[in-house]
């Protein structure tokens, strides 16, 4: 397991700040999904952007552990 207080790379600013931008619009996606005002275009889209994100994070995560024995 990473150092908690280890440094903070550029990737995990950039990472931070897009999980902030993606997450800050959950209520309006939410209330837009709700009310049948979000076209399915745009909910593939948002798809999209929490898949990538996913793999962001898990890529994330996987360079904080260090290489590991297989």
């Amino acid at each position: 397991m990473a150092d908690q207080k280890s440094k903070v790379t550029r990737e995990t600013i950039e990472l931070v700040n897009a999980l902030r931008a993606v997450t800050g619009n959950i209520s309006g996606i939410a209330d837009a999904l709700l009310i049948g005002q979000m076209s399915t275009t745009k909910q593939h889209e948002y798809a999209t952007l929490l898949r990538e994100l996913a793999d962001l994070l898990d890529t994330h995560a996987d360079d904080q552990d260090g290489p590991t024995d297989a």
